[in-house]
């Protein structure tokens, strides 16, 4: 029984195998005993059936422990191994309780029989080579487990010579017999008890004290404030407080308030607040809601938090909190500062604009009628880094704007739209748009990639006719691909097209392309065939992709 209950939890296949077997043999056993004629259960049978079943018994038994360590260490399907036991033994006992059919064992007035006396010795034989078999293969048990099992089998050898001596079923010889026998049991018992509940609770209770230990001081050292819940009601089962029932040492530091302040006390009196902070997000979550992360500022504190809440036992909750305040300041600095200093660009890139303007101006004003050609080439020189420099500044408009706000999910199918709408009449090509069902999370100026994208087109495809625009799922990533028909890329510029200033007059434009996808984690590449047309390949991770109706 030990074993059938422990048969998930004993590993050593060996003792899982002999445990249901031994259940069978204890059945055997327990008729064994109940055969005697004192016993007054089975009228008409004398002393020949409770020796019939003693042989059974033990016959059973070292078949079992034999064909066990043959199999080491392959394990059986137990219930297999006990539905094939069930057959063997019923057919066993109806063989006995048949007259004729299974062989005398014992003749009162004469004693033993023959057979009675030759099985015990083939029975101890089996038992000794059981015995050579597990020292071949000890390296398969563990020591103890090992000695428990050879002294048992030894007990039963003992036992089995005892019971070739006796005449009388209640003799010396016999009751010796028995004595072994209980001592080979109770081994047997020692060893399965062992594997099969001292030794899994030791290790369990073990792990949960390991466990228990490396969470605590995980509990104790991490950065992160710690609290533990639960949430209190009125008479009516609304959510009215929360009480603080533990706390890390993180939590004290954090908020400045001691821990034997906190445990076990209301929010309100730690606090000090009229209403408990964030009272309904947490009751939400302590009724059977979803985890939760926020960040939210508490003002009477003056400080700012990010907050993960959540729950493994309705009625209670845990929160891990950290104080972003100083990360708050910081962006609010960062984004003043950058404010400040788009405005000095801004003012200074319209000054530049002004200059090249005034400067284009001279220039047209010039008369190079009589110029000498060198000067004129000169001039025209001048022309072009003047235009060379506009375009640069103009790039500098577009670039300061990166990065300036928030990243927010935008739709490629919405944004293809708008420029098919803003330049409708202008673009003379076919822009198939096959984007429906994703937004993507990027930067505000993730228009101006399509723009660009676009516009690249326009200028170097030569031949194209066409621009497709289409998404598809790969790998766990989104892949927005752009692909045209015209000229396409040569492979050894694939990668430099990226670059600043790459190119004949197109600038900064890819550049900027690949700055403004790579603000999200979004890449950008180009993967199409010289002469048959450019392919552009955004490539969306994962979390920066969503489906939508």
């Amino acid at each position: 029984m030990i074993a059938w209950t422990a048969r998930d939890r004993i590993e050593n296949s060996y003792l899982l195998f002999i445990g249901i077997g031994y259940f069978f043999i204890a059945a055997i056993d327990l008729l064994h005993t109940l055969a005697f004629k004192g016993m007054n259960v089975f009228a008409g049978f004398d002393a020949n059936l409770p020796t019939q079943l003693w042989i059974a018994a033990r016959s059973l038994e070292a078949a079992t422990l034999l064909i066990a360590a043959v199999l080491i260490p392959r394990k059986i399907d137990p219930r297999l191994q006990f539905g094939i036991f069930f057959a063997l033994v019923t057919a066993l006992i109806w063989s006995i309780f048949t007259p004729g059919i299974f062989p005398d064992c014992f003749i009162e007035g004469s004693g033993l029989t023959p057979f009675k006396i030759y099985m015990e010795y083939l029975l101890s034989i089996l038992f000794a080579a059981t015995i050579v078999l597990l020292y071949q293969k000890r390296g398969y048990f563990e020591g103890m487990i090992l000695k428990l099992m050879v002294a048992a089998i030894l007990s039963t050898v003992v036992a089995e010579l005892a019971f070739t001596f006796y005449i009388d079923v209640y003799g010396l010889s016999n009751l010796i017999g028995h004595l072994f026998k209980i001592i080979s049991f109770a081994l047997i018992y020692l060893a399965l008890a062992d594997t099969g509940i001292r030794r899994p609770l030791e290790i369990l209770y073990r792990d949960l004290a390991e466990s228990e230990e490396k969470f605590r001081g995980l509990f104790n050292v991490m950065n992160e404030g710690f609290a533990f819940h639960e949430i209190v009601r009125d008479d009516e089962g609304n959510a009215v407080d929360y009480r603080i029932l533990d706390v890390n040492p993180a939590f004290e530091e954090i908020l400045s308030i001691p821990a034997a302040d906190v445990i076990n006390k209301k929010s309100r009196e730690v606090y000090g607040m009229d209403e408990p902070p964030f009272l309904d997000r947490y009751a939400a979550v302590a009724d059977g809601g979803k985890p939760e992360s926020f960040e939210e500022e508490i003002p009477q504190m003056q400080k700012h938090f990010k907050i993960s809440v959540f729950s493994e036992k309705k009625g209670t909750f845990a929160t891990i909190f950290t104080d972003i305040t100083r990360t708050i300041e910081d962006q609010k600095a960062l984004h003043l500062a950058n404010k400040k200093l788009n405005l000095l660009t801004s003012l200074t890139r319209h000054d530049i604009l002004n200059n090249i303007t005034a400067a284009e101006g001279y220039l047209y004003l010039i008369d190079t009628t009589d110029m000498p050609p060198d000067t004129v080439r000169y001039l025209n020189c001048l022309r072009e880094q003047l235009t060379a420099i506009q375009r640069k500044n103009e790039f500098s408009r577009d670039y300061q704007d990166m990065g300036i706000d928030a990243p927010t999910w935008q739709s490629p199918e919405q944004i293809l739209e708008q420029y098919r709408a803003d330049h409708k009449g202008n673009v003379v090509i076919g822009v198939d748009n096959e984007l429906a069902g994703y937004e993507i999370y990027a930067d505000p100026m993730l228009p101006r990639v399509f723009e660009n994208l676009i516009g690249n087109a326009l200028i170097h495809g030569e031949t194209l006719t066409t621009i497709r625009w289409y998404a598809e799922e790969s790998g766990g990533l989104l892949r927005i691909i752009c692909e045209d028909d015209g000229v396409g890329i040569p492979d050894d510029k694939k990668e430099s097209i990226f670059r600043p200033a790459f190119g004949r007059s197109h600038g900064f434009g890819l550049y900027l392309v690949s700055e403004i996808l790579s603000i999200t984690g979004i890449t950008i590449r180009e993967t199409g065939v010289y002469g048959e047309g450019a392919r552009f390949e955004m490539h969306v991770p994962a979390e920066k992709f969503r489906k939508i109706s």
